[in-house]
């Protein structure tokens, strides 16, 4: 199998002896090669013999270093007589600095975003999601559980809980788009400022079912609270992201003079995860 033009530039280095230990260095060089696009998405490594033999290394010390590319979702494998290792396609960036819908960051990532409905049905308000939308207990809210789509395929489980008041016959509406842009287009309450807490979590056997990865692989749950342009809460949400095809990205600068007003406490200690569907 010849080599591409990046793979050769991976090895074409001897390794440092007096560096990291050498499955750290292997890593390092192939995470860079695939960053600059040296190494595009879709690429089949070498063999793993050939690979750790051009680099000088045993199998075991190469297989530690692809290991963990996989698991940071830059590489991908594939079992069978056309498998082999692949380079992964890009993350999708999930941007915390501006409060877009996930349809609209997709789109400006250039990917094809959709929404596959899971259940969207009425309901009395629970404590934690009364509490969230500053709702009496027992409040009609609207509970939207969707599987959102980047290209076709699984990327998050999202649920998001609406006060009913604001979103007269919400639930008759298509709800396989922006459900920003349904709030906003249809009623004039889209979303002015989010808070938003994000914690690392392993996937339950519903999130692994519908997001098609395995029990337990690692997910990124982001608790959500959305405010209309007059401060009402207008969105409680629980969304799960795939770890291996989403990165956060948050924009932070420093004030000498920042605001240093105390946050919120988080609904229910921050342990929320969507219910079994």
């Amino acid at each position: 199998m010849p080599m591409s033009t990046g793979i050769r530039r991976v090895v074409r280095r001897r390794l440092d002896p007096s560096g990291p230990p050498a499955y750290a260095q292997i890593e390092g060089r192939l995470a860079q090669a695939i960053s600059a696009g040296d190494l595009a998405a879709g690429e089949r490594l070498p063999p793993e013999r050939e690979l750790a033999r051009r680099l000088g290394v045993s199998r075991m010390t190469l297989r530690q270093a692809l290991d963990d590319l996989e698991r940071r979702g830059l590489l991908t494998r594939v079992v069978g007589r056309h498998g082999g290792t692949f380079v992964a396609e890009p993350k999708v960036e999930r941007d915390l600095t501006v409060l877009a819908g996930l349809s609209r960051q997709l789109q400006g990532q250039g990917r094809l975003a959709g929404a596959r409905l899971v259940r969207a049905e009425p309901g009395p308000a629970s404590p934690r999601e009364a509490g969230a939308l500053g709702l009496p207990e027992g409040d009609p809210v609207f509970e939207i559980v969707r599987v959102r789509l980047s290209d076709g395929r699984p990327l998050a489980l999202e649920r998001s809980v609406l006060p009913a008041g604001p979103f007269p016959g919400l639930l008759e509406l298509p709800l396989d788009g922006s459900l920003y842009d349904l709030m906003e287009g249809k009623y004039g309450r889209r979303p002015a400022r989010a808070l938003e807490r994000l914690e690392p979590v392993a996937a339950g056997p519903e999130e692994a079912e519908l997001l098609e990865v395995k029990p337990g692989a690692p997910m990124m749950l982001v608790e959500r609270t959305a405010f209309d342009d007059g401060g009402a809460p207008v969105e409680w949400a629980l969304d799960v992201f795939r770890g291996d095809r989403t990165r956060v990205v948050v924009e932070t600068r420093f004030e000498e003079q920042a605001d240093r007003r105390p946050l919120p406490p988080a609904r229910g200690g921050g342990q929320g995860r969507p219910p079994p569907t």
